[in-house]
């Protein structure tokens, strides 16, 4: 039973110890694009704070919007977690297919996923999903260190039904694990814990 106890104390540290790490909100602006794709601040769609980034598809054309940080701190966190999650939102309307991608550009060279490969989306439905990229097998041939970091997506329909308005927001690091020394606190303090409540009984 001690035991038991123990496991799911430090399952449960664990789980905490892995908080995202919120790169972008918009709350200050959205990314830009080299070929002119629109986009802007909205509220619409908005998972964390007040705005989030509109995109309009006029064309169906793959076209990256991104950003650049000159922070080790987000290439650290990247480095330190296994998955980027995303918001994605678009209202109900007429139907639709989606295609989504996502690519993240450092000193270990350019990656990217199409993250949704053309999913049909109803007349009159909204869509509305958090895309996780598992990029674990990325980290291993990226530098340990590095003062730059970028983040693109691209999101466009596949027919005739333009405009289509995308709103992205919430984009974070997650799947944190724990290092080695964390996992001995977690399970030093879970006996405490135990031995604590035995001396109250």
């Amino acid at each position: 039973m001690k035991k038991l106890i123990i496991v799911a104390l430090a399952v449960s540290a664990m789980q905490g110890a892995s908080a995202a790490f919120i790169v972008e909100s918009f709350e200050t602006g959205v990314w830009t694009s080299k070929t002119g794709k629109a986009a802007s601040q909205s509220t619409t769609g908005a998972t964390n704070g007040t705005y989030s980034m509109k995109i309009t598809d006029s064309d169906g054309a793959w076209t990256w919007l991104g950003k650049q940080w000159d922070d080790p701190n987000v290439f650290n966190q990247w480095k330190q977690n296994t998955k980027l999650e995303v918001d994605v939102f678009t209202p109900a309307g007429k139907a639709h297919n989606v295609n989504i991608a996502l690519a993240i550009n450092s000193a270990g060279g350019w990656q990217q996923i199409e993250i949704e490969q053309w999913p049909w989306v109803n007349q009159n439905v909204e869509y509305k999903k958090t895309l996780v990229w598992d990029y674990s097998s990325l980290v291993a041939s990226a530098p340990n260190s590095s003062s730059w970091f970028q983040i693109h997506i691209m999101a466009r329909t596949g027919n005739n039904y333009t405009p289509i308005d995308y709103y992205v927001d919430n984009i974070r690091f997650t799947g944190a694990v724990p290092e080695p020394a964390s996992l001995i606190a977690l399970g030093g303090g879970a006996l405490a814990l135990i031995a604590r409540r035995r001396r109250n009984k």
